[in-house]
């Protein structure tokens, strides 16, 4: 794997010592990489995450930025996603690796690259759905490696448990006004 090249590191801090020129090209040619990246990774399987939900869209053109102070924000903001280890398809996909081999350190061997966003969604909805109750993270990944081993084929049957009880708590959420990113998934 390709080291990532460092890009301009624009710190809030020292971003006002630069000329306002070198900050409009730095934003523009860092704008088309992250947007670049960004694609990629909208369209691999990361484009669940947080990581490109949070960033698509969000580093538009020099056009629809309006005051200096702006300018400065959306510069920080894309030097910072840049410079991330997440910001990137082969940074993500890294993380996603460390994960898995992490989870499989304290035993849990079931979780795989084919399942792997099954179990985060179900770790996730685990904290949402008991919320109400003091349960922490090892708790509930727990309780999912006690379900997950009841069958002998744990991938069909969390793809099951997790469309059904995921459609549950996402209608219990809407009731309450807290859908997840907005959207009901279908059932």
């Amino acid at each position: 794997m390709a080291t990532l090249r460092k890009y301009t590191d624009f710190q809030p801090h020292e971003i006002n010592s630069y000329d306002v020129g070198f900050i409009r090209r730095e934003y523009s040619r860092l704008r088309s990489i992250a947007n670049k990246r960004l694609s990629r990774i909208g369209n691999s399987e990361f484009s669940i995450t947080d990581v490109y939900q949070y960033n698509k869209g969000r580093f538009v053109p020099l056009s629809e930025i309006r005051s200096v102070g702006e300018l400065r924000a959306k510069a920080v903001q894309v030097s910072r996603f840049l410079n991330s280890d997440t910001g990137s398809l082969s940074g993500l996909q890294k993380l996603r690796d460390q994960q898995i081999e992490t989870l499989r350190k304290h035993g849990y061997n079931f979780v795989t690259r084919e399942n792997y966003f099954e179990f985060i969604e179900y770790m996730e909805a685990g904290k949402d759905l008991l919320s109400s109750r003091i349960y922490d993270s090892e708790r509930i990944a727990k309780s999912f490696q006690g379900w997950a081993h009841r069958s002998t084929d744990v991938e069909q049957d969390l793809g099951e448990w997790t469309k059904t009880n995921l459609t549950k708590i996402y209608e219990r959420q809407a009731r309450q006004g807290m859908m997840k990113n907005g959207v009901i998934p279908p059932n």
